[in-house]
């Protein structure tokens, strides 16, 4: 409060005590001296050692590459995956092949195609079977 006012904190703390001074972090972000810092691409929560960010968890979309500790995309039409060759889940439009490595697209205008990329089993809003 300033002033009887209320002060929003900055963008990235979810509290803070002054306009200067964050408490703590939304999530993605660390506690610096006294900012919060970006943890890194896709990264949702992260420990610090040695001024090094390093990735505990990520968003939907990436996977934790244990070798670098950071969290790296998925790839195209995926929207989860254990590795960057593993893929376990496609974005709606996708189709996962059977060998888990790709997510081919279905055919246009089409919201799901489960068992070929070839064949539409339902559309987009807007279409119809």
């Amino acid at each position: 409060m300033a002033n009887s006012q209320c002060v929003p904190c900055d963008y990235n703390c979810q509290s803070c005590s002054s306009e200067t001074t964050c408490n703590t972090c939304m999530q993605g972000f660390y506690m610096g001296s006294t900012k919060c810092t970006l943890c890194g691409y896709g990264c949702l929560n992260c420990v610090v050692a040695n001024s090094i960010s390093k990735c505990l968890s990520c968003s939907t979309g990436t996977y934790l590459d244990s070798s670098t500790v950071s969290c790296k995309n998925c790839g195209s039409g995926a929207s989860s995956c254990s590795s960057s060759t593993v893929i376990t889940a496609c974005k709606s439009g996708y189709l996962l092949t059977s060998n888990s490595l790709f997510c081919l697209p279905c055919p246009s205008n089409c919201a799901s195609c489960p068992t070929s990329s070839q064949t539409c089993s339902s559309c987009s809003t807007g279409y119809y079977l």
